[in-house]
């Protein structure tokens, strides 16, 4: 199996390129930086950057062992989409902690345990996504959303959630990593 370490990525990665400066180009619900750097071959470029709060996605699965996902209106694919319940980090919370608070407001489910898959990062952001597992769900209360959400909650079986990242046709659904990852887990610790 072929892996980047630590190591290697700090040094071959990092070492060439120079930040020069960063500005705040434009404020809203998110913000531009621009950051200007000087790149290994000495030319120097501008970088606009969205600075965003990180989120946690939760793949989660009932004490049944169903998939919950849930599916809302997003604005920039101006559609429905479909993914596991996310949502942003709020400023001092713990990424576990708004991973389970998420879970609940959006669904209303509780789980009985969850564990951090992965943390990715973005290429043009300073966003996080915090990917979790939340295993022993049970429905526990309503949902509790924020005036702009509107969610449908649905649940579907592990063979569902492959059948729907195998199928490149699927474009709605946006935690494909996520679902990886979950199934992964889920087969390294025989739990599917």
């Amino acid at each position: 199996m072929w892996y980047l370490s630590k190591e290697i990525t700090a040094k071959s990665m990092n070492q060439d390129w120079e930040k020069i400066s960063e500005e705040t180009v434009y404020q809203g619900y998110r913000n531009i930086i621009r950051k200007m750097f000087r790149l290994p071959n000495q030319q120097e470029w501008a970088f606009d950057i969205i600075s965003v709060p990180s989120f946690a996605t939760v793949a989660a699965l009932t004490e049944d062992g169903e998939v919950i996902l849930v599916e809302q209106y997003r604005p920039g694919p101006e559609r429905m989409i479909v993914s596991f319940p996310e949502g942003r980090i709020d400023l001092g919370e713990a990424p576990e902690e708004a991973a389970k608070r998420e879970l609940l407001e959006e669904t209303g489910y509780y789980a009985q345990e969850i564990h951090l898959l992965k943390s990715i990062p973005t290429a043009y952001s300073n966003q996080l996504k915090h990917c979790y597992l939340a295993l022993g769900c049970s429905l526990v209360k309503p949902q509790s959303l924020d005036e702009t959400e509107f969610i449908k909650v649905f649940k579907v079986s592990i063979s569902g959630l492959r059948a729907l990242l195998r199928n490149p046709a699927e474009n709605n659904f946006s935690s494909v990593d996520a679902g990886f990852l979950m199934l992964d887990f889920l087969e390294r610790n025989h739990l599917c």
